[in-house]
């Protein structure tokens, strides 16, 4: 399955992967936080807004990185 986590709190997704040290949780402010947009070595270092949908797919080489605007993500590798 693929490798979830959440890059806000650092803990995984109800039903994820069974890895247990995703990281360690990021301090939000007043006003809240949320991901706006993600950038990538092979994007050549342009962030990709999530735009509407609240989500952004990343092809990557090895597979597909999913980033939510909560911070949750998914990444599946290719077969």
């Amino acid at each position: 399955g693929p490798a979830t986590g959440n890059l806000i709190t650092g803990a995984d997704q109800v039903g994820g992967d069974t890895n247990d040290l995703d990281g360690v949780k990021d301090v939000q402010g007043a006003d809240g936080a949320f991901i706006r947009a993600v950038s990538s070595i092979d994007l050549e270092g342009e962030p990709v807004e999530l735009g509407e949908a609240g989500s952004v797919q990343i092809d990557g080489r090895f597979g597909t990185l999913t980033v939510n605007r909560d911070g949750s993500y998914s990444y599946t590798r290719f077969d």
